[in-house]
């Protein structure tokens, strides 16, 4: 049987996630912003981004409780002998932040490809676009 260890809490992951997600809602702001002082009408990529973001964020807040008040890190020994609920807390957690990440990650990248899409509108760059959509949405 391997030694238990007594790590308290996973900061590493709250510290990373709370930095990226701090600076992708400061890159999602400017972009809606240089869309207004621009004076140009919003586009699909934009409201993808927009909605990526929201799901990334729902990842990170389930990150983060999986962390806290589920111990993600330590070993399960040691969380399911000194709190049962834990162990309920971390899975649900996990599974909610699985769900967050099946929405973000599609949505960012039919966001970029929207975004192929309106710069460059070759016959060629819409193949493309399409192959890789309908790639994302299986």
């Amino acid at each position: 049987m391997p030694p238990i260890d007594h790590l308290k809490i996973d900061t590493g992951t709250i510290i990373s996630g709370s930095i990226l997600g701090f600076i992708t809602t400061i890159i999602v702001v400017l972009q809606f912003w240089a869309r207004r002082l621009t004076c140009l009408p919003f586009k699909l990529d934009d409201y993808l981004c927009l909605a990526a973001l929201l799901f990334h964020h729902v990842l990170l807040a389930a990150s983060g409780v999986s962390a806290v008040d589920g111990r993600l890190g330590r070993d399960m020994r040691v969380t399911a002998a000194e709190d049962r609920n834990s162990v309920v807390v971390l899975f649900q957690a996990t599974s909610v932040a699985k769900i967050a990440y099946t929405f973000s990650s599609p949505l960012i990248k039919l966001s970029v490809l929207a975004f192929y899409w309106r710069v460059f509108p070759t016959p060629a760059v819409r193949l493309s676009c399409k192959v890789l959509g309908f790639a994302c949405f299986a």
